[in-house]
């Protein structure tokens, strides 16, 4: 009986055998601290960094990891947390502006880079980080800006704390949602509405992936005297009481968005991160539909299923 389990235990099947885990082999002169990611074709994908690079990654997909090949696109970025490619045109986030590059001469390098808007300042803070960006079933594109953590040298700014919209072009924007905390996560799901994750901290008992819809508040006091400013077009912001739940304040503040999911402390993470949809139509398993939600502290996946009411009451 024993020998009988034990052979049952050994040639059970494990995680790996369906799900392996590959390393990418990277070059002892290459420090990757991974913001973004977007893929080209089969084989290639861009990779942005936190030290402010671009790298083209050719045979990204080797099935040992090894053998890939790194390439500099770009350099000289400040803090590039996203990447979409559309229309030929490369498009990142930086601290303090949104722009876009090229390679127009086809030599594995880009080499013209345009700032499409910065409406944004910054205070100079440590923490003013900026996600994105992602772009909407109406080409519109989307960005969220990070509240300010400690002392702000430069002074105090607009805008932190918001999802902005903006114009393919970048010649128009506005600012649509506010009262996001450390909104690191932002996406589109497969029928279209837009949704951002949100670290716990103060006025975030826990993290969250929230639906982002125009005029949301999501909770969070700081940036809201921005909403009384005139590009802000949804009615000026007050702040929530105090030493309340959240679902009771929500009975009583306009316009608070209560989250589609909370994720448990330390149960579920603790710094929920960027997230993506399977659209692969059953190839990857039995997860068709699924939402994959990173955690960039303990460096999991946590898989979400939102039910078509979950939907309607994000």
């Amino acid at each position: 009986m024993v020998i009988a389990l034990l052979l049952a235990l050994v040639q059970s099947p494990s995680e790996a055998d369906f799900y392996p885990i590959v390393s990418v082999e990277t070059p002892s002169n290459v420090v990757l601290e991974v913001g973004g990611i977007a893929a080209l074709d089969g084989q290639r994908v861009l990779v942005c960094t936190r030290r402010g690079e671009i790298w083209l990654l050719d045979h990204a997909y080797s099935p040992d990891g090894k053998n890939v090949g790194f390439q500099p696109w770009f350099e000289g970025l400040q803090e590039p947390l996203g990447l979409l490619v559309h229309d030929g045109w490369v498009y990142t986030v930086q601290r303090g502006e949104l722009s876009r590059l090229r390679d127009a001469d086809g030599d594995g390098r880009a080499d013209q880079l345009e700032t499409l808007a910065d409406p944004w300042r910054i205070s100079g803070n440590y923490h003013e980080y900026a996600f994105g960006p992602v772009l909407d079933h109406e080409g519109k594109l989307w960005l969220t800006l990070n509240r300010p953590f400690g002392e702000e040298p430069f002074g105090h700014v607009d805008w932190r704390g918001f999802a902005l919209r903006f114009s393919l072009d970048g010649k128009e924007w506005e600012p649509v949602c506010c009262g996001l905390r450390s909104p690191c996560g932002v996406q589109v799901s497969p029928w279209g509405d837009l949704f951002y994750t949100d670290n716990q901290g103060e006025w975030v008992g826990t993290n969250k992936l929230s639906q982002l819809e125009p005029g949301d508040f999501h909770g969070h006091p700081w940036g809201i005297a921005s909403t009384r400013l005139p590009q802000w077009k949804y009615g000026e912001v007050a702040p929530p009481p105090d030493k309340i739940l959240m679902p009771e304040a929500a009975k009583t503040v306009p316009h608070l968005k209560l989250p589609a999911v909370w994720f448990p402390y330390d149960v579920m993470g603790r710094s929920a991160a960027g997230f993506v949809w399977d659209t692969s139509g059953g190839k990857f398993g039995a997860f068709a539909d699924s939402v994959f939600v990173g955690d960039q502290y303990d460096a999991s996946v946590m898989r979400v299923t939102l039910s078509s009411k979950s939907r309607r009451l994000a």
